[in-house]
């Protein structure tokens, strides 16, 4: 993907590319719809992972890291420049996960989508406490088998995958917007001791809490 005269006074005026494949088409349009004035960092790179097809997920590689780090520091036509570069980047790189199958969507009926969504309002407003899957299941009504199949076809993820999920989501926001110690957080979030949550967090996150931290700092202090 290429873009014509970025320097134009207006994105009306540049040549729309042609997309070889969907990705390409898809993450063109996630251009276009970006041009929101003061979009974060984080907005864009969203807008970037939305524009992926559905069921996949990116892990940005050094270049895009840096696009990434760049925005931060810019402003107008510039960031869209380097948001487009970030874009055509995912479009083309093979650097992906796949989340889960292109074929999930449960068709869930009144009684399933009422369970399912009640589950997961317990598990949010609980997931900091030493949950257990034999009580999860008898809230909802099932055996602990029958629960866990049910819970995997219709999120997509496992149990105990969705809990730490939760947990590592907490843990990036106190990391990142407090002062709390590391060992504190630790323990608010719900891991019993601080081997077993350093190891999650370097697993889904490729880097230790504290490095997230200091990056987390660094981009602020960028933006600022």
């Amino acid at each position: 993907m290429k873009l014509r005269h970025c320097a134009g006074p207006s994105l009306a005026q540049e040549e729309q590319p042609e997309a070889e494949d969907a990705a390409s088409k898809a993450v063109w349009q996630a251009a276009s719809a970006a041009m929101v004035h003061g979009a974060s960092t984080v907005q864009l790179r969203d807008q970037a992972q939305l524009a992926l097809p559905e069921g996949y997920g990116f892990v940005p590689p050094k270049e895009g890291a840096a696009l990434m780090e760049r925005m931060g520091t810019v402003h107008g036509l510039a960031r869209l420049c380097l948001f487009l570069e970030l874009v055509d980047l995912l479009a083309r790189t093979d650097e992906y996960e796949l989340l889960s199958s292109p074929d999930f969507s449960p068709a869930l009926d009144a009684t399933s989508l009422d369970i399912i969504q009640r589950t997961l309002t317990y598990l949010f407003q609980h997931f900091a406490e030493d949950l257990k899957l034999p009580e999860v299941a008898e809230l909802a009504g099932m055996s602990e088998s029958t629960f866990s199949r049910f819970f995997q076809k219709n999120t997509g993820n496992s149990f105990s995958d969705h809990i730490a999920k939760l947990r590592l989501w907490q843990a990036c926001k106190l990391l990142a917007d407090t002062d709390i110690p590391i060992t504190d957080i630790c323990f608010q979030v719900g891991y019993m001791n601080i081997s077993n949550f350093n190891r999650a967090f370097l697993r889904k996150h490729r880097m230790t809490p504290s490095s997230y931290r200091k990056l987390s700092r660094q981009r602020l202090t960028m933006r600022a």
